[in-house]
């Protein structure tokens, strides 16, 4: 009917407007709650209503049902701006009237669309989703304020806010899982960064992840508008990251280390540079590599895993695909490891060849990073490394990882 209509439209842009809201303030959390009908209360039980229910043979929701859904997600701090509860009635029931019953499908137990079944399906750095076609594409966004970002406030080029590489190759992981829409991430092939994103305002910014699927393989990108610092846009869909990303792969990591190797015992201690003395800045969330050694030409270094809510902040604490802490402290050790063999020189992450996960170290867990330098031509060097647990077993496999090096005072070891 036409109130239906417009109740519906109404219903629909109050909703837009929120998840919009949402996005441009991340710790504002707002949620439009889309119900299946209620039992005992609610709009079904007007008497306007009984021919609706008569003629789709709706079964009702209990209300005890209905509040569990209300307090699971509220509990779960609103991960996402629009939930719908349903058991599928109106889909088979709109399926019939079609005639595409066949290409629906059905379910018989309920399904609760806002109530991720587990952590794969929180995306917390993906603030809405603009296009989706399952299997062979997707383009999300995040809007980043870069005084409230834990992961911008903590990492600073030249004293403004730097989008670092593990919080790009996050955003790639979590578009391609959302893609994929099934799978097991398993890593990255060729990632390059082609411009880094640099914040030079404090506004915040919208800055959107692509996946392509394209003969079984992952394309994706990272992208935003590029602004002067009145906010104006000087360049639309700058590109910054690029690469492949891998799922469902059943290769293993190979244990690179030589049998006869043991890691030190004794360590170096890692004096990180403080704020504005140093052309990249790590605050204190970063700063997760505690010792260093350099023996026989190979770079050991000790590395605490830490909690990933000081990485997330406001955002969703579950559903992150990497440790990025212990990913960036991986970066930083080759970096230190360069600067042992150089002095006063800065590493900093322009691309990987190949990188792979086996699982995530625990909070708390002391890992040991075993670096080879594999060659330095010009400004560039690159390097091959391993991620050990506590236990000694490879979680991370690192094979052509760059770095540009420029000139700076680095890190002090003692």
């Amino acid at each position: 009917t036409n109130g239906n209509a417009d109740y519906a439209m109404a219903s629909s842009m109050q909703c837009g407007v929120m998840a919009w809201w949402r996005a441009m303030y991340p710790r504002l959390r707002t949620v439009g709650m889309h119900w299946h009908p209620w039992d005992e209360v609610g709009m079904m039980m007007r008497a306007s209503s009984f021919a609706s229910r008569q003629i789709m043979k709706l079964p009702l929701m209990p209300v005890d049902q209905g509040l569990r859904h209300l307090e699971q997600e509220l509990t779960a701090g609103l991960p996402d701006a629009q939930v719908v509860f349903t058991d599928g009635t109106y889909q088979r029931w709109l399926g019939s009237l079609f005639a595409e019953a066949d290409a629906i499908e059905s379910k018989d137990h309920s399904v609760t669309a806002g109530q991720p079944q587990n952590e794969a399906e929180v995306y917390p750095l993906i603030d809405s989703v603009d296009h989706l076609v399952t299997g062979q594409e997707v383009s999300v966004h995040a809007v980043f304020d870069p005084t409230r970002e834990p992961f911008l406030v903590g990492h600073r080029f030249r004293d403004r806010p730097l989008l670092p590489f593990v919080i790009s190759l996050e955003m790639l992981a979590e578009a391609a899982r959302l893609c994929e829409g099934a799978g097991q991430f398993c890593g990255f092939d060729n990632v390059e960064i082609v411009s880094g994103l640099k914040f030079v305002h404090d506004q915040p910014q919208a800055v959107r992840t692509s996946v392509t699927k394209h003969a079984g393989e992952l394309s994706a990108q990272v992208l935003s508008d590029f602004r002067n610092r009145k906010g104006a846009v000087l360049q639309r869909d700058r590109l910054h990251v690029r690469g492949q990303v891998v799922c469902g792969d059943t290769q293993q990591i190979e244990n690179s280390v030589v049998s006869n190797e043991k890691p030190p015992t004794d360590w170096s201690d890692v004096e990180y540079p403080a704020e504005r003395e140093e052309v990249i800045y790590h605050g204190p969330l970063f700063r997760r590599l505690t010792g260093a050694r350099r023996i026989d030409g190979v770079g050991w270094m000790r590395i605490v895993a830490g909690q990933v809510s000081e990485v997330a902040g406001d955002r969703n604490h579950r559903g992150w695909v990497l440790s990025p802490a212990v990913l960036d402290a991986c970066f930083f050790g080759c970096g230190l490891l360069e600067w042992i063999d150089s002095q006063n020189v800065v590493a900093i992450p322009s691309g990987i060849r190949r990188l792979r996960f086996l699982k995530q170290p625990s909070p708390g867990e002391v890992c040991v990073q075993r670096i080879i330098k594999t060659g330095r031509v010009e400004d560039k060097a690159t390097f091959d490394f391993i991620l050990m647990n506590s236990k000694g077993e490879t979680i991370l496999s690192a094979e052509g990882f760059e770095a540009l090096v420029l000139e700076g005072t680095g890190v002090v070891t003692s």
